[in-house]
């Protein structure tokens, strides 16, 4: 249903143009901010979110090397996709992903106060708070839980 890609030239323009409802503007970063802050910190990845031939929304993934944390940095789906479920698949992807390429036993977000949507959205996929504020933000963890096999090595 959703796939992520890595950003690239050809897809710069449209991860730009992507908005969030104008509610929500106060809760997440412009994406063009966003892909120039992946410019300048190190361990910063940014990716698309397509739907079959369509980008539908943004993620930003880091890793915050002092303390081997992975975190998803931004996450956004376009006004005109929302209420489609595509968040939920999209942050599966996202999870997948960083297992995929990078191994993780957990990760790490955090959302602004009063986002319940997100919240929400957090906690239906296993992610719980911390009691940690980063930047005024409340952050929260996701177990990556080990397969049988691997906790036999």
């Amino acid at each position: 249903m959703v796939a992520l890609h890595d950003l690239t030239l050809e897809t710069f323009h449209a991860a730009i143009r992507l908005k969030v409802a104008p509610d929500q503007e106060r809760f997440v970063a412009d994406n063009l901010y966003s892909i120039a802050e992946s410019a300048v910190r190190p361990n910063t990845w940014p990716y698309v979110a397509f739907r079959d031939e369509e980008i539908v929304g943004f993620v930003l993934l880091s890793l915050e090397p002092e303390r081997g944390r992975y975190w998803i940095l931004r996450f956004m789906i376009d006004a005109a996709f929302q209420g489609q479920r595509l968040g939920t698949a999209m942050l599966q992807e996202t999870i997948a992903l960083l297992v995929a390429r990078h191994h993780v036993s957990e990760i790490y977000l955090s959302f602004e106060p009063g986002n319940e949507v997100a919240e929400y959205l957090y906690e239906r996929a296993g992610f719980r708070r911390t009691g940690e504020i980063e930047d005024d933000e409340i952050v929260m963890r996701l177990a990556i839980p080990q397969s049988i096999e691997e906790r036999q090595i």
